[in-house]
């Protein structure tokens, strides 16, 4: 997760081509942070081509993988006083 501007908060997501299926405009996840607390967002943005994972995400001998990458919308967050939030990888439930 980056944030990009405080107050316009987006979740860039990645999820395997497998998991089309499950995923669609508008649909709600439930967004899991590292110290378990969660919150509900809202998939606000699919693209249709797949990119590449991020390097810090791919395995170094194996093959790029490439994913279908969603904007997720924050709906309610829970309150993190002294959470460091810069691209903080986050679990997406749907």
């Amino acid at each position: 997760m980056n944030i990009f501007r405080p107050g316009n908060l987006h979740i860039k997501a990645f999820f395997d081509q497998e998991d089309l299926k499950h995923i669609r405009k508008d649909k709600e996840v439930i967004i899991e942070f590292p110290d378990k607390s969660k919150g509900l967002g809202m998939i606000s943005k699919m693209y249709f081509a797949t990119l590449p994972q991020p390097a810090e995400f791919q395995k170094k001998y194996e093959p790029t993988h490439r994913s279908i990458v969603v904007d997720i919308t924050p709906l309610e967050l829970p309150e993190h006083t002294n959470m460091e939030l810069y691209k903080m990888g986050v679990r997406l439930l749907i």
